[in-house]
């Protein structure tokens, strides 16, 4: 039995001891706590721990600027264009008249548009545009306009081009009419361009005026009467004459055109110009297209070689009247002293008695 005990104590002290050393393995293997304060906490202070999902922000040196705002990823919207407080609702920006002309001189200034609309009334949809010459030294000559109609899509109904003869230098001129279309109520906006023409050095002047200007509505068409008065010394003849019409926010709501067929020279002339707007106008002006056929001359170099031309042929015909005159003249003095008279000396034969002679 003593054997039996001897054999059993060092295997109980071997197997405590195995127990012991794998007890303090694994104590030593454990990783010491996050939470476990330092050994000595008296020198080392304690620094406070993020949350394991939220990194710790990070310190900007001191000379930094601070961050900009954050830019947006997309292009912002384009902001929409304003149209001028006084322009109609329906009515598109004016667009930029086209380039001088290649010889215009270097202080020249393209002719502005003042304004242009339209209007919708019960006979159809009249338009009208104001155009004028900003430059105080030069006249304008052989401008051209262009205008468009156009549905909400943008589509051309209707265009129509016009020209401009004379421009005097800061005239303000206006032409007008009716919108041809088949459906008047599906005219949206307008778009308008002016070119330029040529320029001519002149003076301000005087200009054709308007007077008296009444507005008539009608039964079948509304009318537009007023006098014109001619400054110049010459007639006009075949004038184009027009109306164009504002509301009281002085927005152009249609217009109309006539063709005056004299203006004494110096006097003046009723007119009569029917006029298509859309509502009760507060106001009409009534303009006189000058230039063309039968109208004031140009004033273009063009046309001072024709005025020479014509000078030349009235000098010529002068000088033909002159020697007619002065062979009349002639011829009655020779008669007056006896003698055959100019004209008539070759109707004597040769061998014929003169006078008694035989």
């Amino acid at each position: 039995m003593s054997a039996r005990v001897r054999f059993s104590l060092p295997f109980v002290v071997v197997v405590f001891l195995l127990v012991l050393l794998a007890a303090c393995g694994g104590a030593a293997a454990e990783p010491p706590s996050a939470t476990a304060a330092p050994a000595d906490s008296a020198t080392v202070p304690a620094v406070p721990t993020a949350p394991a999902d939220e990194a710790p922000p990070e310190e900007a040196p001191a000379d930094t600027p601070a961050p900009a705002a954050e830019l947006p990823t997309e292009p912002p919207a384009a902001a929409p264009t304003e149209a001028p407080a006084d322009a109609p609702a329906n009515a598109p920006t004016a667009r930029p008249t086209e380039a001088l002309p290649a010889d215009a001189p270097a202080d020249a200034l393209p002719l502005e548009v003042v304004g242009y609309g339209f209007g919708v009334g019960d006979f159809g949809a009249g338009w009208g545009l104001v155009v004028r010459n900003p430059n105080p030294a030069y006249a304008l000559e052989d401008s051209r306009y262009t205008l468009t109609a156009l549905d909400a899509a943008g589509n051309a109904l209707y265009t129509e081009e016009g020209a401009l003869p004379l421009l005097r230098p800061e005239q303000r001129l206006g032409v007008g009419g009716a919108l041809q279309v088949d459906d008047e109520a599906a005219v949206a906006a307008l778009e308008v361009v002016v070119v330029s023409g040529e320029f001519v050095a002149r003076e301000a002047g005087a200009l054709i005026t308007a007077a008296d200007i009444v507005y008539t509505p009608g039964n079948f068409s509304d009318e537009v009467t007023a006098t014109l008065v001619n400054p110049y010394a010459v007639e006009l003849a075949d004038l184009r004459v027009t109306a164009v019409a504002f509301d009281a926010a002085d927005h152009i709501i249609g217009g109309g055109v006539t063709v005056l067929d004299l203006l004494p020279a110096g006097g003046s002339a009723a007119v009569t110009v029917p006029i298509t707007v859309g509502g009760e106008p507060a106001r009409v002006e009534v303009f006189a297209v000058e230039g063309g056929r039968r109208g004031v001359p140009f004033l273009s170099k063009t046309s001072e070689v024709s005025e020479k031309f014509i000078w030349e042929i009235w000098r010529i015909l002068v000088s033909c009247c002159f020697f007619v005159l002065f062979g009349c003249a002639s011829g009655g003095r020779e008669a007056g002293r006896g003698r055959q008279p100019f004209g008539q000396r070759g109707a004597l034969g040769v061998g014929q008695p003169r006078f008694g002679v035989e």
